[in-house]
């Protein structure tokens, strides 16, 4: 079998680099159409898979490696997503992301959120910024936040006053004039000089007085019956009223009809002045509020660029409009059935020319040329009277049948003789005799047991042979139970493979090893597994184990671990024997995140 070195899918056809002839024994895998390239020395041999079996290849021609790489480039196709570019010179295809219509920028600020469309490759093809505005219900703590304002406030300068156990202010809150209050049994006993700020108090009339500087001067000349307890000329003291018995006459947002309510609800809904807000009423400019730093603001516009006309960028006088500029393509509809749409794109993905060219492509080129051909060919096959000539369409294959009606075998003179050794007699040759499949350099032989598409075995010897249907190999034993099948002696040794995939940190049986009543045999398991969907991590294991069953009974006895190897991603994966049954099942243990293929070749001795 070759061995593919190198791989190029296009498509649903591959083009494959191989290390022999791809139709050599058992063939090579590819779809139907594919190309494959072996290369001898200095030629190499191009050769297209022309039919369903493996070892369908037939040679088209002897190329150089720059008509292979021509060919390679040329069979690249862009998609809407992605461009190639295949630089001759150098021998390199590039692959190239197209450009969406995002503006290329930052998005999202302290007082912004950004907002984008995603295609169904995961790339944004529009974003822009939405300024944040939620209400006081969105924000989880304001309660608490304002509480804690209101509280840091409470008896600080230019904050506000408390209000004690009985709902007035505390005198250590009040200007110094409404607590100092001196009270004398008359006038006549006031301090010779006085002192400004301080209120005197006539015991006698209970008339207050000032100092004036030089004199005293009564404050509240008129007389009054009785105030708080107090006649004469009486003002009003601190502790005369509390705030909730002043009234207030509700308007705009306060509701409160007293002024301790008012205060209430103001303390509630006033907004704290803070270097934001202040920095926000500093700011005096035309254009796009764009805030660049913490408290800092600046105005900006809408700039236009390559391939994009910008309206009113600043939006004062209305809302920004952006625009997508013409180019210079005509606009038309470009390419038929009989011609190609060739185009120039600039950087943003615009057309800037476009036009029709008439297709002209040699036969290499026309996909079923051959099979075109081929049918040609078919159609003029002529019968003869002993002969007849069948075309397989699905196969490509002429097939001629002799007519036994109109053939009489009687009539072939030396029919019984053995005197054509170049032919294989079926029913033996004295001296043995060779059979070789073909002349050139690696050609083949090949047997099979029946041409129905149900398979049987082909048997070697009495006691070997070929199962087809199963693909197993038996030596010494004509009913093989695995891929490789050795008997003799009454010991068996069998090899065997198989493959499992997992997905995430989850368990799977990669094989199963079946037991007998009363029999032991020594395991040998050999593991590798590849993560598919990362950097190629990998793991190896090897296991050697003795599998008992005592009277349907089974069980794993020294199961020893001869090599172990991980790569770090996959350290957690793990292999693990367990009985099930009459059977011991080989698991598996993949990682979280990581999709694993695993392979694993099974060693029986029993």
């Amino acid at each position: 079998m070759a061995v593919i070195t190198g791989l190029l899918t296009v498509n649903d056809k591959q083009i494959l680099e191989v290390d022999a002839n791809p139709a050599a024994l058992s063939g090579t895998v590819a779809s139907l159409g594919s190309i494959a390239l072996f290369a001898n020395g200095s030629t190499a041999t191009l050769y297209i898979k022309n039919g369903a079996a493996d070892t369908d290849w037939s040679p088209l021609s002897t190329v150089t490696a720059e008509d292979i790489q021509d060919a390679i480039a040329s069979a690249l196709v862009a998609s809407s997503n992605i461009t190639f570019t295949y630089n001759d010179t150098l021998n390199q295809i590039s692959a190239d992301l197209t450009n969406t219509t995002v503006s290329a920028g930052s998005y999202g600020t302290a007082s912004s959120v950004p907002t984008f469309q995603v295609d169904a490759k995961g790339r944004l093809t529009s974003a822009s910024n939405t300024a944040i505005a939620i209400t006081a219900s969105q924000v989880t703590d304001f309660n608490s936040a304002a509480d804690a304002r209101i509280t840091a406030q409470k008896a600080q300068p230019n904050g506000l006053a408390t209000l004690d156990a009985t709902g007035k202010v505390p005198s250590a809150q009040l200007p110094s004039f409404v607590d100092d209050v001196l009270e004398f049994a008359n006038v006549a006993a006031f301090p010779v000089t006085g002192e400004n700020g301080v209120i005197y108090v006539a015991l006698d009339t209970n008339k207050t007085y000032r100092w004036s500087g030089s004199i005293y001067i009564e404050i509240s000349p008129s007389d009054v019956t009785s105030v708080f307890g107090r006649s004469g000329a009486v003002t009003a003291q601190a502790g005369d009223y509390t705030a909730s018995q002043i009234t207030n006459v509700p308007s705009g947002s306060i509701a409160a009809t007293n002024v301790q309510a008012a205060i209430n609800e103001l303390n509630a809904e006033k907004q704290p002045i803070d270097a934001t807000l202040t920095a926000l009423a500093a700011f005096n400019s035309n254009g796009i509020l764009v805030q660049t730093s913490a408290d800092t603001f600046v105005a900006r516009s809408v700039a236009q660029g390559t391939g994009i006309t910008v309206t009113n960028g600043s939006g004062v006088s209305g809302n920004p409009t952006v625009a997508i500029a013409n180019t210079t393509v005509t606009a038309n509809s470009y390419g038929s059935a009989t011609q190609v749409a060739t185009f120039t794109v600039n950087a943003q993905g615009q057309l800037t020319a476009a036009s029709s060219t008439n297709i002209a492509i040699p036969a290499s080129q026309v996909t079923d040329f051959n099979e075109a051909v081929q049918d040609s060919i078919g159609t003029a096959l002529l019968d003869t009277a002993t002969v007849d000539l069948v075309y397989n369409d699905a196969t490509n294959q002429i097939s001629a049948n002799v007519i036994q009606s109109a053939l009489d075998h009687g009539s072939i003179s030396g029919l019984a003789d053995d005197d054509h050794t170049q032919y294989a007699l079926l029913a033996g040759r004295n001296g043995g005799q060779s059979l070789t499949g073909a002349t050139t350099a690696a050609g083949n032989l090949t047997l099979s047991s029946t041409s129905n598409a149900t398979k049987g075995k082909i048997n070697l010897g009495a006691n070997s042979a070929l199962d087809e249907a199963n693909t197993r190999l038996g030596i010494g034993s004509n009913s093989p139970e695995t891929l490789l099948h050795l008997e003799q002696n009454n010991v068996k040794y069998n090899i065997s493979t198989n493959s499992t995939t997992t997905s995430g940190a989850v368990n799977a049986v990669i094989a199963s090893v079946a037991t007998s009543a009363n029999s032991v045999e020594l395991v040998k398991v050999s593991i590798t597994g590849l993560r598919t969907n990362g950097a190629n991590e990998s793991v190896a294991y090897e296991r050697t184990l003795r599998v008992k069953n005592n009277s349907g009974t089974v069980s794993v006895l020294s199961a020893q671990s001869d090599y172990t190897s991980e790569d770090v991603a996959l350290a957690a994966a793990n292999v693990a024997f367990i009985v099930n049954g009459t059977s011991v099942d080989i698991r598996v243990t993949g990682v979280a995140s990581a999709n694993i293929t695993w392979k694993a070749v099974l060693n029986r001795v029993r």
